[in-house]
């Protein structure tokens, strides 16, 4: 028998987390409804599911690096006055109803809802027998939103029209039309189902048929036996000043509605592009063009920020391409409260119209000039 460590690919001393984290990625990759009809493939998901059960067991964990697989043998599961390992042999299962999605065959419909109700976090193993498998909650909403480039620096409020599911007003989420509902003979009216799994014992789950409402009945011609509508809704967003492209918030409770409960809304935002001004995180950039003079004497200009016009020295000497930095006129950082700066890049442009007197003067300015700008260039 392969060791269990192995089965997984995870060191001995690997700690729980890591070996949940790599037997839910086995799991996905062996799993019977993503590999139809491969018996390789089943057998594999049984070695990892087994191997899972033992090591993210601490008790049997401990059992087993003491013992390995002398643990399974009937003396010692007599010994510890249980079932040891042995019971949680996947051998006895199976799989074949499963990849069709049959129902009925061992009570649990597709192998999807048998693998959810036993192996995820609200019903994992290490909770015993009988655990319950609860509603699950619905899917959250996903929404991208387009804001302006300022609407991103400076924040404001916002109104989304969303479509969401909500439950059904007429069945209260039943999905039975009012006055037609009877005892679910399926469960009895409980909701629940329990099925035996080997060694597991008896694996209590929603009924399949009722969806847990213990009711069953013609459909309601509000949903259409869905047990939820959907609701265009106005929503009240608020864009938090310095957000960033691709940035994201929560709000909870205004995702989809369903008997598991109400899940959330998460936005994403697409920042528009500015005319002027581009961002890097809370940095913001420009370029500025200046006259010759300005250049060379040096000057003090009026340039745009996010705050309106600021003044900024242009010191004498500045080259066209050289990079000048306000402090603080940058987006406000959201934790800190701080905020970054403004990096200005000068463009120096050179008149195309000159009259006969700025000619001379450029002429008598070039013959005073001492430097030569290509003498880095060399001579041949």
């Amino acid at each position: 028998m392969r060791d269990y460590y192995e089965t997984l690919g995870v060191r001995r001393g690997a700690s729980a987390k890591e070996i949940k984290s790599t037997y839910r990625k086995l799991a996905r990759k062996y799993h019977p409804d993503v590999n139809p009809g491969d018996k390789k493939a089943e057998a594999k998901f049984k070695e990892v599911a087994e191997a899972y059960r033992v090591l993210s067991d601490e008790k049997l964990r401990k059992q087993y690096d003491q013992l390995g697989h002398e643990m399974f043998t009937k003396g010692y599961a007599s010994q510890t006055g249980g079932a040891g390992a042995q019971g949680f042999d996947f051998s006895n299962l199976d799989f074949s109803a499963f990849g069709r999605g049959a129902k009925g065959a061992s009570g649990f419909g597709s192998f999807r809802d048998m693998f959810s109700s036993i192996f995820s976090q609200e019903n994992s193993f290490g909770r015993g027998a009988g655990a319950e498998a609860a509603p699950r909650k619905p899917q959250d909403i996903h929404y991208r939103m387009e804001i302006g480039f300022m609407d991103a620096v400076r924040g404001r409020k916002a109104v989304i029209s969303l479509r969401r599911e909500v439950l059904c007003s007429a069945c209260k989420g039943t999905g039975t039309g009012p006055g037609s509902s009877s005892t679910c003979p399926t469960c009895g009216g409980t909701g629940k189902t329990q099925s035996a799994m080997p060694g597991f014992g008896n694996v209590v789950q929603v009924c399949p048929r009722c969806g847990g409402s213990g009711k069953v009945g013609s459909p309601c011609r509000d949903c259409g036996g869905k047990g939820a509508t959907i609701k265009t809704e106005r929503i009240r967003v608020t864009v938090p000043s310095g957000i960033d492209d691709g940035g994201k918030i929560r709000i909870p409770g205004k995702g989809n509605e369903g008997p598991g409960g109400v899940s959330d809304l998460y936005i994403t935002f697409s920042v528009q592009q500015h005319p002027l001004f581009t961002r890097k995180g809370p940095n913001i950039y420009c370029e500025v063009p200046i006259s010759v003079p300005e250049a060379v004497l040096g000057a003090k200009i009026e340039i745009p920020t996010i705050d309106g016009k600021a003044n900024m020295r242009i010191p004498p000497g500045t080259q066209s391409g050289q990079t000048l930095r306000l402090l603080g006129k940058g987006v406000q950082i959201r934790k800190s409260g701080a905020r970054g700066d403004q990096y200005v890049t000068v463009k120096i442009v050179v008149p195309k119209k000159m009259s006969e007197e700025m000619r001379q003067l450029m002429r008598e300015f070039g013959r005073l000039s001492p430097e030569n700008p290509r003498a880095s260039l060399g001579g041949s």
